[in-house]
């Protein structure tokens, strides 16, 4: 590899952790802030206590919903463009949560954000497993925690000083927005961020029936035509008779092959 390629090399996986880190520390900032909104968004939206259960408990139920097809989707048609979507998809799903005039409203924002940080938890995991190796995962591991433990120490001190500094009908608000711009900067960043040589999107495998199936059985036949066959199937003068009366259902008559009794 030469210099320049190298440089290259690095400089791509560098702004790949950039925007794993980015993504790890908006996505747990809202997960440390959400339940101190409750006491406020419960008078303010006239919650009843089913409601602010559901509004809890929506993002953790889509978050799986993204996380396993969200892997699967990444491994065959590439990350960069599932890791934008989820970004988008966490970032909608935060607007609708943070500006909800109801309750309900609220909640399914909370659905619609729990699915897309699945979608990016599962991007960042594969992004890391993909681009680095031996120590440098490891480092780039360690900096992924690291970033969850900074959003663990900032969200609740962000937290409480809007929740100070603001009217009641306004902070909570504010803190469930709280996320949007570390998430909005990771988008930026990963608008820079092209997707490497070496990771080509794998086509997951034809289905049986489908056109592309029977296409590549074609060309698999193409490669190997029946005159080509006689390679690996020759049949002894001898043997033949033994091995039909075999299949026939007479087994001995595969041992008299072998032997060489026709």
């Amino acid at each position: 590899m030469t210099p320049d390629a190298l440089n290259r090399s690095q400089r791509h996986r560098r702004l790949a952790l950039l925007c794993c880190l980015g993504a790890g520390f908006g996505t747990l900032v809202d997960a440390s802030v959400i339940t101190y909104t409750v006491p406020y968004l419960g008078s303010e939206l006239h919650a009843e206590t089913n409601g602010v259960q559901w509004f809890l408990a929506a993002y953790s139920l889509s978050f799986g919903l993204g996380l396993v097809p969200g892997g699967r989707l990444g491994d065959a048609y590439g990350r960069r463009g599932l890791f934008i979507l989820g970004l988008a998809v966490f970032v909608l799903g935060t607007l609708a949560s943070g500006l909800a005039p109801t309750i309900w409203i609220a909640v399914a924002g909370r659905l619609v954000q729990g699915f897309g940080a699945g979608l990016i938890s599962a991007q960042v995991l594969g992004i890391i497993q993909d681009e680095f190796a031996g120590p440098g995962r490891v480092r780039a591991l360690a900096l992924y925690s690291m970033a969850g433990a900074a959003a663990a120490i900032f969200g609740p001190l962000a937290c409480g000083l809007v929740l100070t500094t603001l009217p009641d009908a306004l902070a909570w608000r504010a803190v469930v927005l709280l996320s949007v711009p570390p998430v909005l900067v990771t988008v930026f960043l990963a608008g820079l961020l092209r997707s490497a040589p070496r990771e080509r999107a794998r086509r997951p495998p034809a289905a049986p029936g489908s056109a592309r199936h029977h296409r590549t059985g074609r060309d698999r036949r193409a490669r190997h035509p029946a005159g080509d066959r006689s390679r690996y199937h020759r049949r002894s003068p001898r043997g033949g008779r033994g091995l039909r009366g075999f299949a026939a259902g007479r087994p001995g008559a595969l041992g008299a092959a072998v032997r060489g009794d026709g």
